[in-house]
C-alpha cells in the first residue's frame, strides 16, 4: 500500500537484529491501536456532549444551549480524537502502513461498543452485518494491496506528487468532495426550515422543489456527512505517508534549525490541517442529526479506502499487482462499498430492532436524543416543517427568563383540535 518509511528509530533498531524488528512491530500495534481506540473514544464524547446538551435543553434553537467549545466534555473528546491522530502518524515509525492499517477495524468496532454502552443507541442485525462486512474489506484491501518495498528521498517524494497518478487521484477526492457538498447543502435545504446560506442559495440554482424530499435524498443527505469526513481524512492520511518521511529527513539532516526554516514543513503542516479541521466539522455535523454507530462508521471505512487508493495511486503501486492480488484487492473495495451502503440506508429512526434489547435493554426516558424523529413527513414525503403538527415543531421564541412564547391564536386552534372540535391543523 506505500513504501517503507526510509527511516528506523536508531534507538529501538540499531542493531539491524531480528528481535529487534520484532519489537519495533509490537511498538506499533500497541501505539497504533491506542491511536484508533481514542478516535473512536473522542467522538463518542463529543456526541454524548451534543447529547447531554439536548437532554437538558430539548427545544432546537434554544438560546441556552451552550456551544460545542463551552461543553468540556465536547472539548475533551477533542483533545483525545487530534490525540489519535499524532499516535496513527507515530505508531508509522516502528512499522509499516500496510501492516497497520487492518487495526483501522478497532474503531469500527470500538464506536460500536462505545456508542452502546455510552450513549444508549440501539444496535440492529443490519449494523453488526454491514460492522463484520466491512472489517472483512478493510482486512482484504490493506492484505492484498502492493507493498512496495523501495525507499525516497525528499525530491523523490516532491516528484510523485506531479505524477499522473497522484493527480488522478486529487481529481477523484474532488469530484467526490464537491458531489457530496452539493447534494448536502440542496437536500439540507429542502428538509430544513431555517437552512444554512448557501443551502438556500443551491436551491434556488437548481430549483429544487421544497415541498417533496424522495426517500433517497434523505439517505443521501445521512451519508454525506460521514462520506466528506472519511474523504478529507483519507486525504489527510495520503499527505501524512510522505510528510512524515519529508520532515525527518530534513531534520536527520539539518537538525530542527534546518525543520523550522524549511517552506516545505510549513506547507505539508498547513494541508494537514486543513483536512482535519474539515473531517472534524462534518464528523460534528453528522453527529448532531445523526447516531455516532452510523457516522463515524461510515467515516472509518471510507477513511481506509480512500488512505490505501490514496498510497497505491500516489507511490504508482498499482503496477506491482498480479491478477490474484487485483482480484482480491477488488473483492475487498467491492465489501467496503456494500457495508457502506447497507449502512447508508439503515432507517435512523427506528430503535426497535436492537439485538442487545433482551440482555441490556434501552431505559426510555423523555425527549431522548437517541430517538430520532424523521425529517420529513414519512407519507407525504414533504419536509416536516410544512407538515408540524404542534407548537413543539416550530422555531419557538423565547421571552427574558427563557419561557416560550405561544401566540393565542395557536393555543386556541390546539385546545379546539384536543376537543375535536377542529380537525387537523397544519401550523
Amino acid at each position: 500500500m506505500e513504501p517503507e518509511l526510509s527511516f528506523q528509530p536508531r534507538f529501538l533498531n540499531s542493531t539491524g537484529d531480528e528481535d529487534d524488528t520484532i519489537c519495533c512491530f509490537w511498538y506499533g500495534i500497541i501505539i497504533y491501536s491506542l491511536g484508533a481506540f481514542c478516535m473512536a473514544l473522542g467522538v463518542n464524547l463529543q456526541k454524548y456532549s451534543i447529547n447531554k446538551e439536548h437532554l437538558k435543553y430539548p427545544i432546537d434553537h434554544d438560546p441556552r444551549r451552550r456551544g460545542l467549545w463551552c461543553q468540556p466534555i465536547w472539548v475533551l473528546g477533542l483533545i483525545l480524537y487530534a490525540s489519535s491522530g499524532g499516535l496513527l502518524s507515530f505508531a508509522l515509525l516502528y512499522a509499516t502502513q500496510s501492516q497497520l492499517a487492518p487495526l483501522m477495524s478497532v474503531v469500527i468496532v470500538a464506536n460500536a461498543f462505545l456508542a452502546r454502552m455510552l450513549l444508549r443507541e440501539p444496535i440492529g442485525k443490519r449494523d453488526l452485518l454491514a460492522i463484520f462486512i466491512i472489517i472483512g474489506a478493510v482486512i482484504l484491501t490493506t492484505t492484498f494491496a502492493p507493498k512496495s518495498t523501495e525507499k525516497y528521498d525528499t525530491d523523490e517524494l516532491i516528484e510523485l506528487y506531479k505524477q499522473p497518478g497522484f493527480y488522478g487521484f486529487v481529481s477523484l477526492l474532488v469530484i467526490l468532495l464537491f458531489s457530496f457538498y452539493v447534494c448536502n447543502r440542496v437536500f439540507l435545504g429542502k428538509i430544513d426550515e431555517n437552512p444554512p446560506y448557501t443551502s438556500a442559495l443551491l436551491v434556488k440554482c437548481f430549483r429544487a422543489n421544497i415541498d417533496y424530499v424522495p426517500k433517497y435524498q434523505e439517505q443521501v443527505l445521512a451519508f454525506s456527512f460521514g462520506a466528506q469526513a472519511g474523504l478529507w481524512g483519507g486525504l489527510s492520511v495520503t499527505m501524512m505517508k510522505s510528510a512524515i518521511s519529508i520532515i525527518v529527513e530534513v531534520s536527520d539532516s539539518g537538525g530542527i534549525k534546518a525543520l523550522l526554516t524549511n517552506g516545505l514543513t510549513y506547507g505539508l503542516l498547513g494541508v494537514l490541517v486543513f483536512c482535519w479541521i474539515f473531517q472534524l466539522y462534518w464528523i460534528n455535523a453528522g453527529l448532531e442529526l445523526y447516531p455516532a454507530v452510523f457516522v463515524v462508521s461510515i467515516e472509518a471505512v471510507l477513511n481506509e479506502i480512500i488512505a490505501v487508493t490514496g498510497g497505491i495511486l500516489y507511490f504508482e503501486e498499482y503496477t506491482q499487482f498480479t491478477l490474484q492480488s487485483a482480484c482480491l484487492f477488488g473483492l475487498g473495495l467491492f465489501l467496503g462499498v456494500f457495508g457502506i451502503v447497507l449502512f447508508a440506508t439503515r432507517d435512523n429512526y427506528n430503535d426497535e430492532d436492537d439485538v442487545f434489547k433482551s440482555c441490556c435493554a434501552i431505559e426510555k426516558i423523555e425527549n431522548d436524543p437517541n430517538k430520532h424523529e424523521r425529517p420529513v413527513d414519512a407519507i407525504s414525503r414533504r419536509p416536516s416543517w410544512k407538515v408540524e403538527q404542534s407548537v413543539s415543531r416550530r422555531i419557538p421564541e423565547f421571552d427574558e427568563e427563557g419561557n416560550i412564547i405561544v401566540p393565542d391564536a395557536i393555543r386556541h386552534a390546539e385546545s379546539l383540535q384536543g376537543e375535536g372540535k377542529l380537525g387537523h391543523v397544519s401550523l
